[in-house]
């Protein structure tokens, strides 16, 4: 997926924390020595901040300056990614100082790093055609532990659009001793600020034109990553930034509202959505034979689909301006914005409106968007078409995506329609419990020996229909490949498969396998013993080694559905039959039965889980829930043969 300004994916992921001032580099410094950190610091840590100071000046409408400086600690082999520095730049910001020192874990200077050392190169992606970015990157090659690496580096930003956030998270198994954030600015240019978890700022005035907001932190003491754990959001100190007016090229904007950022967009935007009459005049014909306008948009949709194929462009006004649709017609390319905006310049073509639409995507992030705070904080475009009663949702970069279908990369968040009037915030659709449901269904032939015939359906629909959809893309040898990994039988010849699509804003994918299972039933002496469950069990035991830190975060609602018919060969006798199981939660339920009917054994199976935010203190419960279900899917039955 393309990410809309990609200038600011380090500021977000921490490599780059919005600090301050010349910092003098010391040819001995005592307070680096490793015996300085407290113990529950580095207690079970693999490395430790020091020390990381940042400062945000903003200069004017045009410009800011972060300078930064960090010291870390790496105590084992475990940790050495963080000693690792890597900087961001390109025509939109320059490094303009950058040095830094080694030091042995007593605090002994080792060597100087210049920026000479730092190995620079294009910052391209898989997908990446073209890109301005290129990244400055230094990874030290020390053998003995511990060591501490200190950096200091200072960059000057060409628009207050890039404007972030500071987030005082050093990362799993990291512990720090320090965390610093300040943000000076003219008062004539005071941006609006907002806090996670952290207290009023300090507020110091050097004149009486510049104003300084500073947020401490110290001793974060190291935290494993947790499953199912909650948005950072939830739990990380953060400061976000949004300024009130900015400039990027001859572009002026703000941020003051919703509103007046997506007048803002639409401004980078305007112009850019011409096509040719012999192009307009393909689209009308397209849809002379359409019987609404949700066919119309169908068949301009897949029109759009068969055209182009998606590439990542960071090129032009900060990688935010999209390429012309003209060119994008001409050529078959495109990231997310240009393929958007061409895909909104061919349903105008059709007298057809639709919304420009910016997101934050993630399968597993959605983003820390707040309504209440208007920001530049998105990565992603879709389009947006409204009708009389609903809205379409359109996903361009995908040239098999079902239409007016998402998925897990868009679904349930926050989202900006640009429109004419500006920026209107909007929710995207929200796929629920009864739209994610997973089946398998099949009829399972045994023998004497505990092999099996077995005719096989598994349908996904809603987001869990991607693990069908996504396969169905690959060729042969690898779809056979992922069938024999995702089914988890001991031991399986494939004889034919078959995939079933629909296409659909809830999309449904269908597998149909015809399959021999071999030692499916384990057989001792007179007895076989056969699991009823081995097609779609729950397996997945949560750790609980320790108290658990974070609120729980359950994403999606989801449901699964199974019911499964096994043919009893001739001269085996049924010598036990387990009973089903019924557990009920509050992240949801189970229940299971199995009966005996003639030579057949049938086992049916529900398991939903609901979407939902529950406390650290509820986990204990959620772990047992979650056993138990484990527990129930491990039924098996006994045959006499």
């Amino acid at each position: 997926m393309a990410k809309v300004g990609a200038i600011r994916f380090f500021l977000e992921l921490g490599l780059f924390c919005l600090a301050s001032g010349k910092f003098a580099i010391s040819q001995n410094v005592p307070g680096y020595d490793v015996s300085g950190i407290p113990d529950s610091v580095r207690k079970n840590a693999y490395a430790v901040i020091r020390n990381k100071t940042v400062h945000c000046r903003i200069l004017n409408e045009k410009q800011f300056k972060i300078s930064e400086k960090q010291v870390i600690t790496i105590l084992n082999k475990a940790g050495e990614s963080k000693a690792a520095l890597v900087i961001f730049y390109d025509k939109f910001r320059h490094i303009d100082v950058l040095k830094g020192n080694i030091y042995h874990g007593s605090g002994k200077l080792l060597r100087k790093i210049t920026a000479g050392d730092m190995a620079d190169a294009a910052a391209v992606s898989e997908y990446s055609l073209y890109d301005d970015n290129r990244i400055k990157y230094f990874q030290p090659l020390i053998s003995e532990y511990p060591y501490t690496v200190e950096y200091e580096y200072e960059i000057t930003f060409e628009s207050l659009y890039y404007l972030s956030q500071w987030e005082a998270f050093p990362g799993y198994n990291i512990g720090a001793e320090y965390f610093e954030f300040s943000l000076s600015y003219p008062l004539w240019l005071k941006p609006s600020w907002y806090t996670l978890h952290l207290d009023q700022p300090l507020v110091t005035r050097q004149d009486p034109n510049t104003e300084t907001l500073t947020w401490k932190v110290r001793n974060l003491l190291p935290q494993t990553e947790e499953i199912m754990e909650s948005s950072p959001a939830q739990w990380v100190p953060t400061v976000m930034i949004s300024p009130e007016v900015f400039r990027m090229g001859n572009y002026k904007g703000s941020m003051r509202s919703w509103q007046e950022l997506g007048k803002w967009f639409r401004d980078i935007n305007a112009g850019r959505s011409d096509l040719s009459p012999g192009t307009c005049l393909k689209i009308q014909n397209l849809i002379t034979a359409a019987t609404d306008t949700i066919d119309m948009v169908r068949r301009i949709y897949r029109f759009m689909q068969s055209k182009t194929r998606y590439v990542s462009i960071q090129l032009g006004l900060g990688g935010l301006q999209p390429l012309p649709a003209s060119l994008v017609d001409q050529y078959g390319y495109g990231d997310c914005k240009a393929l958007t905006n061409y895909m909104q310049a061919l349903l105008k073509c059709a007298g057809i409106r639709s919304c420009y639409t910016l997101v934050y995507g993630g399968k597993n992030d959605k983003g820390t968007i707040l309504p209440e705070f208007p920001s530049g904080r998105f990565n992603h475009v879709i389009l947006s078409v409204p009708l009389q009663n609903d809205t379409l949702w359109l996903e361009c970069t995908n040239q098999k995506q079902p239409f007016g279908y998402l998925g897990a990369f868009t679904d349930d968040r926050f989202a900006l329609l640009i429109t004419e009037q500006g920026g209107f915030p909007a929710h995207t659709p929200e796929y629920t419990g009864k739209d994610n449901v997973w089946n398998s269904s099949g009829t399972i032939q045994i023998d004497r020996e505990g092999n099996a015939e077995a005719n096989l359906m598994l349908r996904g629909r809603g987001i869990l229909s991607e693990r069908i959809y996504d396969l169905a893309d690959r060729p042969v040898y690898e779809q056979r490949k992922e069938i024999y990994h995702a089914l988890e039988l001991p031991d399986i010849t494939i004889r034919n498969h078959t995939f079933r699509l629909t296409d659909a804003p809830v999309p449904e994918a269908e597998l149909n396998l015809q399959t021999v299972i071999y030692n499916l039933g384990s057989v001792s002496g007179q007895r076989v013993f056969l699991p009823l469950n081995r097609l779609d069990r729950f397996a997945f035991l949560p750790y609980n080694g320790k108290e658990r830190k974070t609120s729980i975060e359950l994403i999606r609602s989801s449901t699964y559905c199974d019911t499964l018919t096994y043919i009893i060969p001739d001269g085996c006798v049924i010598e036990f039959l387990p009973e089903g199981k019924n557990i009920d939660s509050e992240f949801g339920e189970y229940h299971s039965t199995v009966r005996s009917e003639n030579n057949k054994i049938i086992f049916t199976r529900y398991f939903a889980m609901k979407k939902g935010n529950y406390p650290a203190s509820s986990y204990n419960q959620l772990e047992s829930f979650l056993r138990e279900v484990a527990a129930a899917d491990n039924l098996q039955t006994v045959l006499i043969r």
